[in-house]
């Protein structure tokens, strides 16, 4: 059966997330990660694994960035300190992923190189590898993702929410700020990056260790998630960045239908969001028009 992933960003959110009964909760690990989900320090992740675990859900900590050579030490010591709280490890550095392995853990890392995954001969050699699993690029079209799953059942497929479309280790609001002679660019949360030929705007968020780019539409899987679950998926994710929580929920619900075969109304969710722009993304063509 397949897991349902949502991300959570505080305590409240992780209480609604066991409320709904979501099968697995992810928490970013502070400084781990490009992503803008906000994140917590590994104490409070042993304490909200501890609660998750409590009531039946599984965890994973988000650590997907690539560390310089001075960190790696620093975040090794966490891999260390969380291994036997974690159900998974969210993981792109092959440092980290040799630690793992020395730890016996390697199983419980999920490969996640961003928008990188999009080859089954990809897939595949990771999961030769011994890790537990991969993630797929959300910029993947629905017939490379149907062959992905011929081949390979063990993949976590981004279903619900912004997702990254361009990641960088360069601070890229603090370079326009020092460019432009402007101040307090880094610390705005609702930045867009406007394109000049189409009209599309870009979410742009930066933290401490690089930026990252968000789609300008809200995925959503609906009409193929049964398919998807069908094949053999193993783990599908929904990502609340920037979104009202209860609309992350309202699509777990859904998807949760879909996995029991209960009756599920597609079109009454978008009605209830009526402002929010959602879209296939990639799924039926190659380039988003």
């Amino acid at each position: 059966m397949m897991d349902i992933a949502l991300t959570v960003e505080n305590t409240e959110e992780l209480k609604e997330a066991i409320k709904a009964e979501t099968d697995e909760v992810i928490l970013t690990l502070k400084g781990a990660s490009f992503s803008a989900l906000k994140a917590f320090d590994q104490e409070e992740i042993l304490s909200l694994c501890t609660q998750a675990h409590q009531n039946g859900i599984k965890t994973s900590v988000l650590m997907d960035r690539l560390f310089d050579e001075d960190e790696i030490s620093y975040y090794e010591d966490i891999l260390r300190y969380l291994r036997d709280t974690a159900d998974w490890f969210i993981l792109s550095d092959l440092a980290l992923m040799h630690t793992a392995e020395e730890l016996g853990i390697l199983s419980k890392v999920i490969y996640d190189p961003m928008t990188l995954m999009t080859s089954q001969y990809d897939a595949d050699l990771w999961l030769s590898l011994g890790v537990g699993g991969v993630s797929v690029s959300a910029l993947l079209t629905l017939d490379e993702v149907s062959d992905l799953l011929k081949h390979n059942v063990s993949l976590s497929l981004p279903v619900f929410g912004y997702q990254p479309v361009s990641v960088s280790r360069r601070l890229l609001l603090k370079e326009m700020e020092e460019y432009y002679g402007l101040s307090g660019l880094s610390e705005k949360e609702n930045l867009y990056i406007e394109e000049e030929s189409r009209d599309y705007r870009f979410s742009i968020r930066q933290n401490e260790k690089g930026s990252v780019v968000y789609s300008d539409y809200i995925l959503e899987c609906f009409h193929e998630f049964k398919s998807f679950a069908d094949a053999g998926l193993k783990r599908a994710v929904i990502n609340s960045y920037h979104l009202d929580f209860n609309m992350c929920l309202d699509a777990l619900a859904l998807c949760r239908k879909f996995l029991h075969e209960e009756d599920s109304d597609i079109e009454a969710f978008f009605a209830k969001y009526p402002d929010a722009d959602f879209k296939e993304g990639y799924l039926k063509w190659k380039t988003v028009k």
